[in-house]
């Protein structure tokens, strides 16, 4: 018997149009389709059948159906926790060495093991329609800024802007975003006419809610230089006023934390390690020395336990005139970590414990710890299976 062709034909056309991907986000002008886009051993084959101008004609007509003003395509996938360049070499050694029982090196801050995925670059993001720039490792220059895409996002009301080629960005933040926001938040008093840390910054998730939250000065801290980029284009856009970027290696300026006229955020494109030493430099150089820090933000997942310490000296030794009586409030630290599904409590006693040793080391016998709110923190989102994405509050005084 023969082979109905037609019937064939017509079976995979309607195969193909059943499976073609049925969610998106529009990030003007990209749209990012999930990792299962295209996926399939039938759609792989159809789109291996046609030319590279039929391709590029598929994709845009697709593009354009989902929104008139799009102009990019590319397929989402997760952040990888190492760099694909470390997968590779360490694929490779141990295709050749001789396994030994030596433990391995646990890399101590974020740029002590560069193999590690520390800038969070979306490594695995597959362009699929349109010019995205010169890809990793190139770095934010006159030459590469004008041919690099950059997109938009806003919620609630603040504009936020990175390029998807070299950065990330999460949705799911915004439930951290909005309580930062509402005059509930542990500390929200305490936010206006103070300095806030934002130890992990990226383009400026949770900073600019801060300053919308009336934040006199925000200072970051942030590895990636692309990163640094989009927060500088965020601040334009949303008019939150000046903005200096300092880079690793370069002097501290000096310049009036909180004053008329300074900037409303400095941006250390460096380790975080750093903090505490150009709190201090900064409080000799400026005018704002009476200005103090009430809120350190730790937003890095999975894990912001780096963080921790440099937290704790800088509301300890950053309190400026405040918090000299006993007993009296000095900060926050809003510390967010993955955590099993089902042990937020027992997480949250174990981040109390650490942030009690710290107050100790950092600031002798009589200072103290809480968790302010929640045992089991702020719930921000469901990260993967079984993991949640948790914010703990820790209230710090002495």
């Amino acid at each position: 018997m023969g082979v109905d062709v037609a019937t064939d034909v017509d079976s995979a056309k309607e195969f193909l149009i059943s499976t073609l991907p049925k969610r998106w986000s529009y990030y003007p002008p990209l749209v990012l389709l999930p990792p299962t886009a295209f996926n399939s051993r039938r759609w792989k084959a159809y789109l291996a059948s046609l030319s590279d101008d039929q391709r590029t004609e598929f994709y845009t007509a697709f593009t354009s159906a989902i929104h008139p003003n799009a102009t990019h395509l590319a397929v989402n996938a997760p952040i990888p926790p190492i760099t694909t360049a470390a997968l590779n070499a360490l694929t490779s050694s141990l295709s050749t060495a001789t396994i030994t029982h030596t433990p391995p090196t646990t890399p101590q801050n974020r740029s002590s093991n560069r193999s590690i995925n520390t800038l969070r670059s979306p490594t695995n993001l597959t362009p699929l329609l349109g010019l995205f720039g010169p890809p990793p490792p190139s770095l934010p220059t006159p030459s590469t800024l004008p041919l690099t895409l950059f997109t938009t996002a806003t919620q609630l009301s603040i504009h936020q802007i990175w390029s998807p080629l070299h950065t990330m960005f999460s949705r799911g933040n915004i439930s951290e975003k909005s309580r930062i926001l509402t005059p509930t938040f542990p500390g929200a008093r305490a936010i206006p006419n103070s300095l806030t840390l934002d130890l992990y910054a990226g383009i400026g998730y949770f900073t600019f809610c801060y300053l919308r939250a009336g934040a006199g000065v925000v200072l970051c801290w942030e590895l990636n230089p692309w990163s640094v980029e989009g927060l500088v284009r965020g601040m334009n856009r949303n008019g939150f006023g000046g903005i200096v970027v300092v880079g690793e290696g370069e002097e501290t300026p000096a310049v009036e934390l909180g004053g008329e006229g300074g900037p409303g955020v400095l941006v250390f494109n460096e380790d975080n390690q750093h903090a505490s030493r150009r709190l201090l430099e900064l409080r000799g150089k400026g005018k704002g020395k009476g200005l103090p820090v009430k809120h350190v933000n730790l937003g890095l997942l999975p894990t912001s336990q780096g963080g921790y310490r440099v937290a704790v000296e800088a509301i300890l030794i950053g309190d400026g005139d405040a918090g000299e009586k006993g007993g009296e409030t000095v900060g926050w630290a809003h510390v967010h970590e993955n955590v099993a599904a089902g042990e937020e409590e027992e997480k949250g006693l174990e981040v109390k414990r650490e942030f009690e040793r710290l107050v100790r080391e950092v600031g002798g016998e009589n200072g103290g710890v809480e968790l302010d709110g929640e045992k089991g923190g702020f719930r921000v989102k469901s990260y993967a299976p079984g993991v949640v994405h948790v914010v703990y509050d820790v209230k710090i005084w002495r």
